[in-house]
């Protein structure tokens, strides 16, 4: 009788074993899942924060768009003598020409005084 407890015994420690392991198999099959369920969310939520930084990306390149295409009509719509490219309309040449030649005769009265100033003080340099 003994042999036949123990028996039964051994048999309920093999099966609740096999229990044990077919619950730890189902509990690892389920923790799989969830950390791919979670896996999955994140990706899902990184996905979402890229289409929103994709939309705001796109609605500041349609006003840059809308600008441009503004900019266009006007350039079209304007007059053929309003030329922003040619500056003399607004501010004619000539005062640059004679300022600039006013700055190179100040330069070359300056470098001619200082040369007699440095001929005439007797250190022996060269004129």
């Amino acid at each position: 009788m003994e042999r036949a407890k123990k028996a039964e015994l051994i048999a309920e420690l093999i099966k609740s074993r096999e229990e044990e392991s077919a619950l730890w198999d189902e509990a690892h099959r389920l923790i799989w899942r969830i950390g791919k369920q979670e896996a999955l969310e994140a990706e899902m939520k990184e996905i979402r924060a890229n289409l929103e930084r994709w939309r705001a990306e796109l609605d500041q390149l349609r006003r840059r768009l809308a600008e441009l295409e503004d900019e266009l009509r006007r350039e079209r719509d304007r007059k053929p003598g309003d030329d922003p490219s040619n500056p003399g309309q607004r501010f004619p040449w000539w005062p640059w020409v004679i300022a600039s030649f006013g700055i190179w005769a100040l330069i070359a009265a300056l470098w001619e005084w200082l040369r007699r100033r440095r001929a005439g003080s007797g250190l022996g340099l060269p004129a």
